[in-house]
């Protein structure tokens, strides 16, 4: 008798079989060839069109011109990629000298919207020749070369799809920056403000100290990237937070004030109407 799984096997068994945002007839290969021998040569510029799918173009042979809504035309050759979004205006075609052929694989919208936009790609795009471009091709022409063999079933699609998927995601997360030590200091004082600005008793001193930073060096690094004080920082978010809950709850202007690290009303509603210019009495 075979014994349960663990709680940690049964998550890992869940997180190893993700449920595809797509299923195999979402995609789609294909192979262009513009010399002649799968369509005529033509020598006038395409107009702007609009896909409803996501595709990938890699160029195996010859040049052509691409180009995303208003920008000028460019010049791709053998190697070069380009990427198509869906409901965006696009141009491309051939060169009349040289006209490329490029193999391609598009996925359905809206099934992968969510992914394009997880990585940045919101629109059309061009990659030049480099190594991601060559193993996003040989995927596709490897897999196209089984379907004309007939040895193609969904599952070589899914993984020729997937595959793509994971180079891409790869290739964006890696080209991501890091952020900075200054990034990061920064980023944890603001943390600090945000969830401790209801003390009343709160300092940048104090703050400066719990990133092992000096007062003086704290101020100048977090106005070079915030373009404010921690101070005037501190005082924004008190007040957002103060008229947010002036219109939306119950409180009293005194304990909204409370609440929100003053322990004076007066004084409150005096920095809250300079701030909105209207006192906290007429907000409520």
């Amino acid at each position: 008798m075979s014994k349960p799984l663990s709680e940690r096997q049964q998550d890992f068994l869940l997180e190893v079989n993700p449920c595809l945002p797509f299923p195999a007839q979402k995609i789609k290969l294909w192979y262009d060839d513009f010399s002649g021998e799968f369509y005529p040569v033509q020598h006038h510029t395409y107009g702007k069109h609009m896909k409803n799918s996501f595709s990938l173009h890699y160029i195996t042979e010859g040049e052509g011109k691409f180009a995303a809504e208003d920008e000028p035309l460019r010049r791709l050759g053998k190697g070069d990629l380009f990427f198509i979004c869906d409901r965006q205006l696009i141009r491309y075609f051939p060169d009349e000298k040289k006209p490329w052929k490029y193999c391609g694989i598009s996925f359905g919208a809206p099934e992968m919207t969510d992914f394009f936009n997880s990585i940045g790609w919101t629109s059309s795009r061009i990659l030049f020749h480099d190594s991601l471009t060559d193993r996003i091709g040989t995927l596709i022409k490897e897999t196209i070369e089984k379907k004309e063999n007939g040895s193609v079933g969904q599952y070589d699609l899914l993984g020729c799809a997937c595959q793509i998927l994971s180079l891409l995601e790869n290739h964006c997360a890696n080209a991501l920056p890091l952020p900075s030590a200054t990034q990061l200091y920064v980023s944890r004082v603001k943390e600090y403000l945000e969830t401790s600005y209801s003390d009343p008793d709160l300092r940048i001193s104090r703050v400066a100290d719990s990133v092992n930073l000096s007062h003086p060096y704290l101020c100048r690094i977090f106005k070079r990237m915030e373009g404010c004080s921690p101070e005037q920082y501190l005082l924004r978010h008190r007040l957002s937070v103060a008229k947010r809950l002036l219109s939306e709850t119950t409180y009293s202007v005194g304990e909204v004030a409370f609440l929100c690290g003053y322990t004076d009303a007066s004084q409150f509603s005096r920095m809250y109407k300079k701030h909105f210019g209207i006192s906290p009495t007429k907000e409520r």
